[in-house]
């Protein structure tokens, strides 16, 4: 994994030239006796591209993706904080953006089914105008839909109107607490439940635009979003089983996963070449037949 930054002239060239970046992991010793602590550089080329234009690269091959990421997040920090370059390549942040994308893409199709059904079961159904194009609305809009007052808007706007060089912040700020926000979708269909998403739909909503317009996700911005989008997408999910239920799905794997679990549970290990001759056995008879190898 690696990044690029573009340098426009040769201001900062020492000074990357001698700029290292090391970290510590630790390793099996040798003895297999306990573990040691190597101190990796990350690896540095630097590219002239013409007299005063040139490109410095850094790269880390670790095992695991993220760590990766990790230690370049770092580095970019450090680089960007102190010689502003113009930055090529983040592979950092492409992996973090990579990892975010799909937990968001559940959470607007989790959000919008758990609209469509909680509309569904409400009893006003003149709220159905106000999400008849969910799927095509901008994720900006759809805050304004959920979360603000038209009411609360226009009362707001008429009192800065009329009080607008009269009164002490103070007094400002109580008037405003004094306006009701009676008509916010969100409170009318959704009440008190998944208070997450109402406190940290702003949060939600910059995550979202930083991965959808491919913007700098550091690695504490990706830690932070990942929690959030997977606590919220939990949260929908057990709300939207509690709206509507259907006879449980069960993938083949969770079957075979089953099948062998009750096996096991039954008669103890299970050995290898009973699971290599199920795998071409399918359907209901996979049970009786591994019960039948292992009273064998």
């Amino acid at each position: 994994m690696l990044i690029q930054y573009l340098f426009k002239d040769t201001q900062h060239r020492t000074a990357l030239e001698t700029y290292t970046y090391e970290y510590d992991v630790k390793a099996i010793s040798g003895d297999q006796k306990g573990q040691v602590t190597r101190t990796i550089t990350a690896e540095k080329v630097i590219r002239d591209l013409n007299e005063n234009c040139w490109v410095v690269q850094f790269k880390i091959n670790e095992r695991k993706p993220e760590d990766c990421a990790r230690h370049l997040s770092a580095i970019h920090e450090e680089i960007v904080s102190n010689y502003a370059p113009f930055t090529l390549d983040n592979g950092a942040s492409s992996y973090f953006n990579q990892r975010l994308y799909p937990l968001i893409n559940i959470f607007e199709m989790r959000l919008r089914k758990f609209l469509f059904l909680s509309i569904a079961l409400a009893e006003n159904k003149g709220l159905w105008r106000k999400i008849k194009d969910l799927d095509r609305i901008d994720f900006y809009t759809l805050y304004l839909r959920l979360f603000t007052s038209t009411t609360f808007n226009t009362e707001l706007y008429k009192l800065f109107d009329e009080t607008k060089p009269k009164y002490t912040k103070a007094h400002i700020q109580q008037l405003i607490a004094n306006i009701d926000e009676k008509d916010v979708l969100w409170d009318i269909v959704v009440g008190d439940k998944l208070q997450t998403i109402k406190s940290e739909f702003l949060s939600i909503k910059a995550f979202r635009n930083d991965v959808m317009h491919a913007h700098y996700i550091s690695h504490s911005a990706f830690l932070k979003a990942s929690k959030l989008f997977k606590t919220i997408n939990d949260e929908l999910s057990v709300e939207n089983d509690r709206l509507v239920q259907f006879p449980e799905d069960v993938t083949s794997d969770e079957a075979i996963s089953n099948v062998i679990n009750s096996i096991l549970a039954e008669y103890g290990d299970t050995p290898i070449s009973v699971v290599e001759t199920w795998l071409s056995t399918s359907g209901a008879d996979i049970k009786e037949y591994l019960k039948k190898l292992l009273e064998d």
